[in-house]
C-alpha cells in the first residue's frame, strides 16, 4: 500500500488534521489551557507560568513542538496513532484493498456465459453438474489475468516491494497456468473420452478426483490474482494491457478511476491575462490604488495581483477545494451506484463548502489588503473592521463570497448527470449566474459605498453604479470611484468557467451521493469554523478635541483627492497619519478642520483668560496643529500660541532650481513666516547661485509688480547680445514670498522666462514637484543640489488650554516611535524612493523609548494622570 492512491490520500487528511489541531492550539491556546486547569484530574494540571500566548514565540513554539517533540512524549503517542488509524479507515485502509479484492473475485468468476460453452465428456458434465459451467467461465478469465500478468509492468518506488511483489506475482501465475493446462486436459473430450472411463471404474473416480481438486487450484489462483489485481489497482492500473472482451470492460468500468479534471472553473493562464488587464486598468487610472500612494509600477503590480488573487479565490479555489477533498475523502470514482443519489443534496453540500471556502479566502485577502498599506497595527484594524460610515475590507470582501456559490452551482448543473444541456440551455445556465453575479456585485457596491458618486460638472446630481453604462461625460470618474471593474471581470470569470466546464460533464453516474453529499457538508461545516470573527469594540465616552490639518504641503499633510481620501480620513500624509494613529482607539473624538499657513498659529486655543484667539477657517480654535512646524523657541507666536510635542520630523531647507541660464532676473521664492525666509535671503546674500561676473554683485531687491507673475505674457524679442554684453549685464535677485506651497508650485512650473529657484523644507517641496507631475503637468529643467541648509525638527503643537491633552499626545508619540517597525513603516510609505537622513535615523532611534512588545496591544492607561472627566 505504500504507493497506492489511497495511502496519499489517508496522509492528506492526517497532515489537514494535524494544521486543524495546530490552529486550533495556536488561537484558542489560552482557553484551552485554562479549561485543563479547570479539570480536577491528576495529570492533567498544566501551569501557565510564563507563556505568552499573544507573542510571536507561542505559535512558533508549538509548531516545533508538535512536529518534532510531540512523538516523544508518551502520553500523546496513543494519541498519534489513533489520529493514524482514523486517517486509514476514512480512506478505507485496509478494508477498502480487501473490498475490492473481493469484488474483482466475483468479476473473474463473471456470470454464466454460452460464449465459454464447448464439448466436453459427459463424465466431466456428471463430475461438475451445475458447476461446469461456471468452471469454463473462471478457465476463460483466468487465460486474460495470465496474459494481462505478462504484459503489466509497473515501476514502483521502493525495489524491496516491486521484487517481492513481482516474486509473488510470478508464482502465483505459475501455478495458474498449471491448473489451467491440467484443466483444460481434463475437460478435453478427446484426451479423456468416455470410454477411456468405462474400462475401469477406479480410473474415473482418481480422474473425478483430480477434475475437482483442479476447480479447487483455479478458485484458489482466483482469490490470489484477484488480491494482486487489488493492488494494482490502488496503485493506478488501468488494465489498458487486459486482452478486450468482458472481463476486461466489467473491471474498467467498476474500478479504473476516470481522471477527468475537476470543476477547476478558468484555468490558471487565466490569471495572468487578468493581471495583464488589471494593472493596465491601473496604470490609466481606470481602477483605484489599494491605498493613498503615489502610482508607480509597484504600487500598480501589487494592486494588480491582489485584485487578481480576488477572482482566483472567488471563481477558481472554492470549486477545486470542494472537488479535491470529496476525491480524498471518497475517491475519485464510487463503485456502487445507489438509486436514492441526491443530485440536490450533492449541490446545497457542495455549495456550502464553495462558500466557506471562499469566505476563508476572503478573510485572509481582507487581512492582507489592510496590512500592506498600513504603517501599524491600529491602522490595520481600522482600515480591516472599518469606522463609522465607512466599511471595512472585512466586511466588504466577505460580501463577495456568495459569488463562488453561483458559480459552483450552475457549473454542477452544467456537468449534471442527468441530462445534456442543448446549445440554448447552455448558455442560458451561462448567461444567468453572469448576471446574477454582476447584479448582486452591484448591490453590495451600493451598501457598502460611503457616498454616491457625484461629478464635478454637475454637483447636484448623484450618478449610482447602476447608470454608469449610460453615462457620456465623467464615465472615467464614476467607473473608478465604484471601482466597476471589479463588476465586470468577476461575472466575466463565472461566465468562462461555466462555459468551459460544460464539455467535462461526466458521462456515467459518479456512484453513491450519499457520500460526496455528507463529505461537502462536513467540509462545510469544519470550514465554518474559520468565519467567526473578533468584535470591534469601541470606547462609550470621548472627549472632543479639534485638530487643524494642513491642506498643502504633501507628503506631510494634504487634503486627498476625491478618490483617495474617505469620510473618516480625508487628510493624507506623514504626519497626517501620525496624527490619526495619536488618537485612534482613544478617549477623545477628533473633530478635522483645515488650516493654512497663515492662519496656523492665530487660530491655536488659548487659555481662559489669556487673550482672544483667532479661529480656523470654519469657525472652531483647534487644540493640536498637526503641520510641518518647525521648532523655534525665538518665534513669539509659535511660543505664544502653544507648546510642542516631541520632535517627529528632521528636515532641512533646501532649494529647486528651475534655470534656462537666460541671464536675466532670478526670482525667488519661499513661504512667508517660515524658516525658508532667512535660508533665502541669505543665498541672495552670498550669491549662492553665482550670478555675479567681473566681481560685480548681484542686486537682491523686493518683487515689482511686473515680477513673481504665475503667468507672463511673451516679451518682445530682444536683440542678441554679445557674450561681454552679457557679462556686463548681471542679474538680480528677486524675492517672491508667496503664502502657501499650493502657489509656490504653481508660480515655479508656470513659465520658463527667468531662471527661478524654490526655497523650501526639503521634504515639503520635492512632494509638491512630484504631485505636481503626478497630475500630469510639466515642470522642465529642474536641478537638485541633493543638500539641506539647515537642521529643521518638526513637531505638534499643542494648545497651552489643555495640559492633560498635552501629556496625552507626548506619552502617544513615544509610543508609535518605540514601535520601531511602524514607524519605520510609516517613513518609507510617504517617501518611498528615499532613505533616511542621519539625523532623521537617530531621531527614530532616539524617540524609541520604550520596549516594542509592550506597545500596541490593547488600550492605553496612565496611571499618573487624571483626566478631567474623571474628577469628581
Amino acid at each position: 500500500m505504500k504507493d497506492s492512491v489511497s495511502l496519499r490520500r489517508a496522509y492528506v487528511i492526517y497532515c489537514v488534521s494535524l494544521i486543524f489541531i495546530y490552529g486550533m492550539l495556536a488561537f484558542f491556546g489560552r482557553v484551552i489551557v485554562q479549561l485543563f486547569d479547570k479539570l480536577s484530574v491528576s495529570g492533567l494540571q498544566i501551569g501557565m507560568g510564563t507563556v505568552e500566548f499573544d507573542s510571536w514565540r507561542w505559535p512558533l513554539f508549538l509548531a516545533l513542538g508538535i512536529s518534532g517533540f510531540a512523538p516523544l512524549i508518551n502520553p500523546l503517542v496513543p494519541a498519534e496513532n489513533w489520529l493514524r488509524r482514523f486517517s486509514h479507515e476514512v480512506v478505507g485502509i485496509p478494508t477498502r484493498l480487501r473490498e475490492k479484492a473481493d469484488r474483482l473475485k466475483t468479476l473473474i468468476d463473471g456470470p454464466p456465459s454460452e460464449d465459454s460453452e464447448r464439448p466436453t465428456s459427459n463424465w466431466v458434465r456428471a463430475a461438475l453438474g451445475p458447476k461446469l459451467s461456471g468452471c469454463l467461465v473462471l478457465e476463460k478469465n483466468l487465460s486474460s489475468v495470465v496474459q494481462w500478468s505478462y504484459k503489466e509492468h509497473v515501476e514502483w518506488s521502493d525495489p524491496e516491494i516491486r521484487r517481492k511483489l513481482i516474486e509473488y506475482e510470478r508464482n502465483v501465475r505459475d501455478e495458474t497456468e498449471a491448473a489451467l493446462a491440467d484443466f483444460q486436459y481434463l475437460t478435453d473430450p478427446i484426451s479423456t473420452p468416455d470410454s477411456l472411463m468405462v474400462k475401469g471404474q477406479g480410473r474415473l473416480k482418481e480422474f473425478e478426483k483430480r477434475l475437482l481438486g483442479n476447480a479447487r487450484l483455479l478458485e484458489e489462483s482466483r482469490d490470489k490474482f484477484s488480491l494482486i489485481m487489488a493492488i494494482y489497482c490502488e496503485y493506478g492500473s488501468r488494465f489498458d494491457k487486459m486482452r478486450t472482451g468482458r472481463l476486461k470492460k466489467s473491471i474498467t468500468d467498476k474500478f479504473v478511476e476516470t481522471h477527468e479534471l475537476p470543476a477547476t472553473g478558468l484555468q490558471l493562464y487565466w490569471f495572468l491575462v487578468i493581471f495583464i488587464v488589471y494593472f493596465l486598468f491601473i496604470k490609466a487610472q481606470w481602477h483605484p490604488l489599494i491605498s493613498s500612494v503615489p502610482l508607480s509600477n509597484q504600487a500598480a503590480a501589487t494592486t494588480a495581483a491582489l485584485e487578481t488573487m480576488k477572482v482566483f479565490l472567488l471563481v477558481w479555489l472554492p470549486m477545486t477545494g470542494v472537488a479535491a477533498i470529496v476525491d480524498v475523502m471518497d475517491g475519485a470514482l464510487q463503485e456502487d451506484p445507489s438509486i436514492n443519489d441526491s443530485v440536490t443534496w450533492a449541490t446545497v453540500s457542495g455549495a456550502l463548502g464553495a462558500f466557506a471556502i471562499a469566505a476563508i479566502g476572503m478573510m485572509a485577502l481582507a487581512v492582507l489588503y489592510s496590512a500592506l498599506p498600513a504603517s501599524n497595527v491600529n491602522q490595520m484594524r481600522q482600515s480591516l473592521f472599518g469606522s463609522g460610515d465607512w466599511t471595512g475590507a472585512l466586511t466588504y470582501y466577505l460580501l463577495m463570497a456568495p459569488v463562488a456559490v453561483f458559480c459552483f452551482c450552475f457549473v454542477n448543473a452544467v456537468r449534471s448527470v442527468c441530462k445534456s444541456p442543448g446549445f440554448w440551455t447552455l448558455v442560458a445556465l451561462a448567461v444567468a449566474p453572469t448576471v446574477l453575479s454582476a447584479v448582486y456585485l452591484g448591490i453590495v457596491v451600493t451598501l457598502t459605498s460611503s457616498s454616491t458618486c457625484t461629478p464635478s460638472i454637475a454637483p447636484l446630481v448623484e450618478v449610482p453604479v447602476w447608470r454608469i453604462p449610460f453615462l457620456k461625460e465623467n464615465l472615467e470618474t464614476c467607473f473608478t470611484f465604484y471601482g466597476a471593474l471589479d463588476l465586470i471581470v468577476l461575472p466575466l470569470s463565472v461566465l468562462t468557467s461555466v462555459l468551459g466546464l460544460a464539455k467535462l460533464r461526466p458521462k456515467r453516474s459518479r456512484g453513491n451521493g450519499d457520500s460526496p453529499g455528507t463529505t461537502s457538508a462536513l467540509l462545510a461545516v469544519t470550514c465554518a469554523a474559520g468565519l467567526l470573527g473578533g468584535v470591534a469594540v469601541s470606547p462609550t465616552h470621548a472627549k472632543e478635541i479639534v485638530v487643524g490639518f494642513r491642506t498643502d504641503i504633501p507628503p506631510f499633510s494634504y487634503l486627498a483627492p476625491p478618490d483617495q481620501g474617505t469620510k473618516e480620513r480625508p487628510y493624507l500624509g506623514y504626519l497626517a497619519d501620525l496624527c490619526y494613529e495619536i488618537f485612534d482607539n482613544s478617549v477623545y473624538e477628533v473633530i478635522q478642520v483645515p488650516v493654512t499657513g497663515d492662519s496656523r498659529f492665530a487660530a491655536i486655543r488659548r487659555p481662559a483668560g489669556v487673550g482672544g484667539s483667532q479661529v480656523s477657517t470654519d469657525g472652531q480654535a483647534i487644540d493640536v496643529l498637526c503641520d510641518a512646524t518647525t521648532v523655534r523657541l525665538d518665534d513669539p507666536k509659535r511660543m505664544e500660541a502653544g507648546v510642542f510635542s516631541p520632535i517627529v520630523f528632521v528636515s532641512g531647507v533646501s532649494y529647486l532650481w528651475r534655470s534656462e541660464r537666460q541671464f536675466r532676473d532670478v526670482e525667488i521664492g519661499y513661504l512667508d513666516n517660515s524658516t525658508a525666509v532667512r535660508v533665502a535671503k541669505e543665498a541672495c546674500t552670498v550669491d549662492a547661485l553665482r550670478l555675479g561676473s567681473l566681481g560685480k554683485p548681484p542686486v537682491c531687491r523686493e518683487a515689482l509688480e511686473a515680477d513673481c507673475l504665475f503667468e507672463r505674457r511673451e516679451p518682445p524679442k530682444e536683440p542678441t547680445k554679445s557674450l561681454r554684453d552679457r557679462a556686463a549685464s548681471v542679474p538680480s535677485y528677486v524675492l517672491c514670498p508667496k503664502s502657501d506651497h499650493t502657489d509656490l508650485i504653481r508660480w515655479f512650473c508656470s513659465d520658463t522666462y527667468r531662471d527661478k529657484v524654490y526655497f523650501g523644507d526639503r521634504e515639503i517641496i520635492l512632494g509638491k514637484l512630484a504631485a505636481w507631475k503626478a497630475a500630469g503637468r510639466r515642470c522642465d529643467y529642474v536641478r537638485d543640489p541633493l543638500q539641506s541648509f539647515t537642521y529643521e525638527p518638526y513637531a505638534l503643537l499643542i494648545s497651552k488650554a489643555d495640559m492633560v491633552l498635552f501629556a496625552f499626545v507626548q506619552r502617544r508619540v513615544y509610543e508609535l516611535f518605540s514601535h520601531r517597525a511602524g514607524a519605520a513603516a510609516l517613513f518609507y510609505k510617504w517617501f518611498p524612493e528615499q532613505t533616511m537622513s542621519e539625523p532623521l535615523a537617530w531621531l527614530f532611534s532616539l524617540n524609541g523609548v520604550m520596549e516594542q512588545n509592550e506597545l500596541l496591544s490593547g488600550r492605553k492607561e496612565f496611571p499618573a494622570i487624571v483626566l478631567r472627566s474623571h474628577v469628581q
